[in-house]
């Protein structure tokens, strides 16, 4: 069962210790797991060495961890993205780095019901504790990395997802997880809501009704995770088109 699937954390600087944890609870309970971490960069300044080689430190003290940098600050969507094209498995199991697994029910609940998940799916609520595919990110057209910064993606995804196929995205209640929700964030990211990105809130059309990507329409059949009803007016753009023709032809290597 273990090599049917990997694990995915994003996480930066001011988060060490949670991503410790984090990592620390993966490797009790699933040893032998693949682990892939996006470690991301700061707004307008480098990573601090001392930090970079922390966290070098830290994955070498475990086995099958692997470090994917970003050396400035990119957005989640792009994290996301890069995380399920690294991945050595089709299904990612993608977790933000201030999630608490308490219990090693969390990866038994998970694994059983592994075989239901064809696409995408959330868990108990929330987008931080998440599993995507490799081939259902490449039919929706994976996460809009014109969301420079943090926030809004789950929204977008889910419009999308339902614009698609019909329903909603598939959602399933797992044991053994908390979700911290840290405000801990990069001070010189511009907010938008709370913690959450400026930028990324214009781009979706939340912050100036009217001006982004959706647009409030009482007659779209729509809602999505925006809690009203809304209609996209700017369209999708095609991203990693190769993706799908290296998942073809992979074997001929």
């Amino acid at each position: 069962m273990l090599e049917t699937y990997s694990i995915g954390i994003t996480t930066f600087s001011k988060r060490f210790d949670m991503l410790k944890d984090t990592l620390d609870a993966i490797k009790t309970h699933r040893p032998n797991v693949c682990v892939l971490v996006a470690v991301n960069g700061n707004n307008k300044t480098e990573i601090e060495e001392s930090y970079r080689s922390s966290v070098l430190q830290l994955f070498a003290s475990y086995t099958n961890v692997y470090p994917i940098f970003f050396p400035s600050l990119r957005g989640y969507a792009k994290l996301i993205n890069t995380l399920v094209i690294h991945s050595p498995t089709n299904v990612l199991l993608s977790l933000n780095d201030d999630v608490n697994i308490y219990d090693k029910s969390f990866f038994d609940s998970f694994e059983e019901i592994l075989p239901k998940i064809t696409r995408m799916c959330k868990f108990n609520g929330s987008f931080s504790h998440a599993c995507y595919t490799k081939q259902g990110m490449i039919d929706i057209g994976w996460m809009d990395e014109r969301l420079l910064g943090f926030g809004e993606e789950d929204g977008d995804l889910t419009y999308r997802y339902i614009e698609k196929y019909g329903e909603p995205v598939p959602e399933f209640y797992l044991s053994g997880i908390n979700n911290i929700v840290s405000q801990t964030r990069d001070e010189t990211v511009t907010p938008g809501a709370g913690k959450y990105s400026k930028q990324n809130r214009e781009f979706i059309g939340l912050w100036t009704p009217g001006v982004g990507k959706y647009v409030r329409q009482e007659d779209s059949k729509i809602e999505g995770m925006f809690g009203q009803p809304m209609t996209k007016v700017i369209s999708d753009e095609e991203q990693y088109p190769y993706e799908n023709f290296y998942l073809i032809h992979r074997d001929k290597l």
